[in-house]
């Protein structure tokens, strides 16, 4: 009799399972599910030009979070400073600070798009990179903590840090620092610019009785001789 009583417990328990289970397929059966939203890509590929939605805090902040590839950050770093992808992916410089085009006239690989770091293989994309950051003026070096703290990025734990980390970072600072100095100015434009911020500097050097200093014809400074 006992062991009646024990089968018939365990086929009720069974009963009880099956009900659940099935209760449980159909609610999840109706319920209504929201496709994912679909991620923009970082680059806009219908423009040449740099676009704002490129630059915005909240795409920008995607480079530090590894929320897209090393190929386009590049990209994107890349049409920031001038540079034009024709349609058989060469590449137009006309557009390129004149400084960085006599050093670069080919796009360099700003990030390492290899992940391999030694001295052969690496030396290349760490003198891009760190000719990229020496470009941006001291008021922007920390450009990246102002403005992406106001999209929750506190920054990264040193324990855990990459080059690849380090070199988003610096990658998206120097675009911070060309969209608040230099995003819909053009290479003339911001020539004379140059040309007028060594005009207040010279007058200062008069007044202390020091060299002056000239803008060249592709926008170089050099003191004068």
């Amino acid at each position: 009799m006992m062991n009646g009583n024990i089968i018939l417990f365990f086929c009720g328990l069974a009963k009880a399972f099956y009900r659940l289970e099935a209760s449980f397929s159909s609610s999840t059966s109706r319920r209504i599910v929201h496709p994912l939203r679909a991620t923009p890509p970082l680059v806009n590929s219908k423009s040449i030009e740099p676009i704002a939605d490129e630059l915005t805090n909240e795409n920008l902040v995607r480079i530090v979070r590894e929320e897209c590839t090393d190929d386009q950050v590049n990209e994107l770093v890349w049409k920031c400073l001038g540079y034009r992808r024709r349609d058989d992916g060469t590449f137009d410089n006309e557009q390129v600070f004149p400084k960085w085009r006599e050093k670069y006239p080919s796009p360099p690989d700003l990030i390492g798009i290899t992940r391999t770091y030694s001295k052969e293989i690496d030396e290349p994309v760490l003198r891009a990179n760190q000719a990229l950051v020496n470009s941006i003026p001291m008021k922007y070096k920390g450009g990246i903590k102002h403005h992406l703290a106001k999209v929750g990025w506190t920054g990264f734990m040193l324990q855990g840090l990459t080059p690849n980390k380090t070199r988003r970072a610096q990658c998206t600072n120097w675009l911070l620092y060309y969209r608040e100095a230099l995003f819909g100015i053009s290479l003339e434009e911001l020539i004379v610019q140059k040309e007028r911020n060594v005009a207040a500097e010279n007058q200062r050097l008069r007044e202390e009785g020091k060299a002056l200093r000239i803008v060249g014809p592709d926008g170089d400074v050099k003191c004068e001789s």
